[in-house]
């Protein structure tokens, strides 16, 4: 059972506030054809005042929940850093050019243990689930888990309680959750934002840096094969110095790469 490797996975039980992890609620997730059309930008904002109220905008994000493809038991959706889109295999802490994101096969013996990073809300249980997870060999994001679970962990549960209060008022149950924060582990300059593009029938997506020109013209090549292709954003995250949100990374849905 993958449940029984995840990292720290009963810290976040002792909470109260979390269930484990199941591929039958990721394949629940709204699909990103659906999940676009849902207008977050506003409780995002607020959920933004929150996490600087509770002194947390450095650690956690918001973002939109949802899947492009299904998952088989078994499975966790793993993000891994590295220097390049064509090799999956190489790895780096920090400075990454590109993030990896797929489905990969949990094992009992398999090392190191996946790490929780981003989680959805079950309105029926009222609890938090994981939805994706963090190559475990990342010490940055080992450090990032352990502290929001330790040192932050009354000013997380004060934030949860938060989010929970604002989904149910505003009916977005099913299109918000929260994410442990990672931009700053990629290579990203001042003018670039973190797009994610996705090869649907080969379950896998990828996040790199590109300027909003760049994400214009891929956006107008992607509409010469699908008129319906689109950029919408799924993470927002909230600095120290603004008070304004800070959008981080938007999905071209359905765009294949190879």
């Amino acid at each position: 059972m993958a449940t029984d490797i995840i990292l720290n996975q009963q810290s976040l039980l002792n909470t109260g506030l979390f269930k484990e992890w199941s591929h039958e609620a990721f394949n629940s997730l709204k699909d990103i054809d659906e999940s676009r059309h849902a207008s977050l930008d506003g409780i995002a904002e607020e959920m933004g005042k929150d996490l600087r109220e509770t002194n947390l905008n450095s650690h956690i994000g918001i973002c939109r929940i949802h899947n492009h493809f299904k998952m088989s038991p078994g499975e966790v959706v793993q993000l891994s850093l590295g220097l390049s889109i064509d090799d999956q295999v190489a790895k780096v802490q920090s400075n990454a050019r590109v993030a990896h994101l797929k489905p990969v096969e949990m094992k009992s013996e398999s090392e190191p243990m996946p790490i929780p990073y981003m989680w959805g809300f079950d309105k029926t249980s009222h609890k938090f689930f994981p939805m994706q997870f963090f190559d475990g060999s990342n010490v940055i994001m080992q450090g990032r888990f352990i502290e929001i679970m330790a040192e932050k962990r009354l000013e997380l549960i004060a934030f949860l309680y938060r989010f929970v209060d604002r989904v149910h008022a505003t009916g977005t149950e099913d299109d918000l959750g929260f994410y442990l924060r990672y931009d700053s582990l990629m290579n990203k300059q001042v003018n670039e934002g973190l797009v994610e593009d996705t090869d649907v029938n080969n379950r896998k997506q990828w996040i790199m840096p590109k300027t909003k020109e760049a994400m214009q013209q891929t956006l107008a090549e992607m509409k010469k094969v699908d008129q319906d292709a689109f950029i919408t954003r799924t993470h927002w995250y909230f600095n120290e110095d603004s008070e304004s949100k800070t959008i981080d990374c938007c999905h071209c849905s359905h765009c294949c790469r190879h």
